[in-house]
């Protein structure tokens, strides 16, 4: 399953790195693009081992605000 969510916060590269590295971490994600630029993170990932729920929980936790 793929899935773009809307995350505030992100500025430079710097961020667009800290939410790729933080969900590639789980398992279950398989592909990250992140852009800060748009305000945009593209993960493709297998729902039965990870939950969109969780994806926006990890994007939370690295401090950007997502919907």
């Amino acid at each position: 399953m793929d899935l773009e969510f809307n995350v505030k916060g992100m500025t430079c590269k710097s961020c667009e790195y800290l939410i790729k590295e933080g969900l590639l971490e789980k398992k279950g994600v398989t592909e990250v693009n992140v852009s800060s630029a748009n305000g945009k993170v593209k993960v493709i990932f297998d729902e039965n081992k990870i939950s969109d729920l969780k994806i926006k929980e990890v994007i939370r936790e690295k401090g950007y605000r997502v919907k």
